[in-house]
C-alpha cells in the first residue's frame, strides 16, 4: 500500500511521504515551502492525480496550494501551445491537429501520456483487416473499432458541455466526447487505418467528410452516414442562413480555435473563471497571429 505506479510517467508517488508534504503546506517557513515543492516537481506530473485527489478532503489552505501547484503546469503547457501556435501560423508552417489536440490536453490535465494515447490508437488501427480494401469495407472496419469494440458515445446531456468531454485525456478513458472530440480521435484512427476524412465546421455540430464515399460521417451518432442535404436541412431548420462554405473542410487552425472556444463556453458555465480567461487571451493571441500573417 505504500506506493502507486502511475501509468501518466511511470513514476512512483510514496504515500505516506506526499501525505506528510500535505500536512506541510500550511507551515509559512520558505525553507519547508522550497522543500515541499522540489520534491513535487521530482515526481512530476505524475503525482498531480493524487493531489486532485487528496484535495477533495484537505483544508482550505491545503486546497489553494494544489491548486496553485496545478496551475503552474498548466500555464506552462498553455505557453507552450500558444508558441507552437504563433510559430506556425507566422512562419506558415502546417499545423498537425494530432499534436495540437494532446497540447490542448495536457492544458486541462497535464498528466496526459501522450506517448500512450498514440500507442493506444496504433493498437487499434492495426487490428483493422480491410487496411488493403477499398470503399465501404474500410469504413466498416473503423466502425466496428471505433463504436462497437471500444465503445466510443456522444457525451450524455449533463455532460456535453463539461471541459471533459473535450480533452483527449478524459475522451480517450471515458470514450465519451463531444462532436468535436469524438470527430478528431475517429480522425486520428481513421488516418492510420489510411482513410482520409476531413474535418467539416458545421454551424453548431461538428462532423467529417468522406471524399471516397462522398458522404459526411457524424461520430457523435455512431459514425451516421448524412449527405450534403442532410447537413444543408440541419443547418436551415435551425434557423441560420446556408452557405456552401459551412459545408467545406476546415483548416486545422479553425477547427483548434474552435477546440478552445468550446472549453471557454464550458469553464464559463462552471464559472471556472481563471480557466476561461487564460483561454480567452490565447484564442485574442491566436487570432491577432491570424491576423497579421494570414490563415494556413
Amino acid at each position: 500500500m505504500g506506493k502507486v505506479l502511475h501509468r501518466a510517467e511511470d513514476s512512483f508517488i510514496d504515500q505516506r511521504q506526499l501525505r506528510a508534504i500535505v500536512t506541510l503546506m500550511e507551515d509559512p517557513d520558505q525553507a519547508v515551502q522550497h522543500s515541499i515543492r522540489q520534491q513535487l516537481q521530482r515526481w512530476g506530473v505524475a503525482v498531480i492525480p493524487e493531489l486532485r485527489r487528496i484535495a477533495h478532503t484537505a483544508t482550505p489552505e491545503q486546497r489553494s496550494w494544489i491548486g496553485n501547484f496545478i496551475r503552474e503546469y498548466q500555464v506552462e503547457a498553455l505557453e507552450q501551445l500558444q508558441r507552437s501556435l504563433v510559430a506556425a501560423i507566422s512562419e506558415h508552417q502546417p499545423l498537425v491537429l494530432e499534436e495540437v489536440f494532446f497540447q490542448i490536453s495536457r492544458f486541462g490535465y497535464p498528466e496526459t501520456n501522450v506517448a500512450f494515447w498514440r500507442q493506444y490508437l496504433d493498437r487499434l488501427a492495426a487490428q483493422c483487416t480491410a487496411k488493403q480494401a477499398g470503399g465501404l469495407e474500410k469504413y466498416q472496419c473503423l466502425h466496428r473499432l471505433f463504436f462497437e469494440q471500444e465503445g466510443f458515445r456522444g457525451a450524455w446531456e449533463e455532460e456535453y458541455y463539461h471541459p471533459d468531454s473535450s480533452y483527449a485525456h478524459t475522451v480517450l478513458q471515458t470514450r465519451r466526447g463531444t462532436p468535436l472530440s469524438l470527430s478528431i480521435v475517429y480522425l486520428l484512427l481513421a488516418r492510420r487505418i489510411g482513410i482520409d476524412v476531413e474535418g467539416i465546421n458545421m454551424p453548431l455540430h461538428f462532423v467529417l467528410y468522406a471524399p471516397e464515399l462522398d458522404v459526411f460521417i457524424d461520430p457523435f451518432q455512431q459514425g451516421k452516414f448524412l449527405s450534403y442535404e442532410e447537413c444543408r436541412s440541419f443547418i436551415e431548420s435551425n434557423r441560420l442562413g446556408f452557405t456552401p462554405s459551412m459545408l467545406q473542410p476546415a483548416p486545422p487552425i479553425s477547427i483548434v480555435l474552435r477546440m478552445l472556444r468550446n472549453l471557454v463556453y464550458g469553464y464559463n458555465r462552471m464559472n471556472r473563471m481563471w480557466e476561461s480567461s487564460i483561454l480567452q487571451q490565447c484564442i485574442h493571441t491566436i487570432l491577432e497571429t491570424i491576423e497579421e500573417h494570414g490563415e494556413r
